[in-house]
């Protein structure tokens, strides 16, 4: 669960640029990883999957969508062994948008 203000404060600090980050996923970590965890899952990489891991979240952009990624919330709710889940851009938005009302 998060308060608006976590929500935005994620979007806004999204570190893509603004053609990318509508096209973001967000991983949303309901506790910070472990440095180390952290320091080994930067050192996988994927063709066309591009993500930055931060204390609260994954932001991940998927070059030819989410559809036929290998990175996924499974993969790195193991690799950074803690719980997750993920909203899109769109997902986001709304959410704050619901939460003004």
């Amino acid at each position: 669960m998060r308060t608006k203000d976590e929500i935005e404060s994620i979007l806004t600090s999204c570190p893509f640029p603004e053609e990318k980050k509508i096209g973001s996923y967000f991983i949303l970590l309901n506790q910070a990883p472990e440095k180390g965890l952290v320091d080994e899952t930067l050192k996988k990489t994927f063709p066309n999957e591009e993500f930055i891991i931060t204390n609260n979240c994954v932001y991940i952009f998927y070059t030819l969508g989410a559809g036929k990624a290998k990175l996924g919330i499974n993969w790195f709710e193991k690799k950074l062994k803690v719980k997750a889940i993920g909203r899109n851009y769109r997902t986001m938005a709304k959410l704050i948008e619901m939460a003004t009302v």
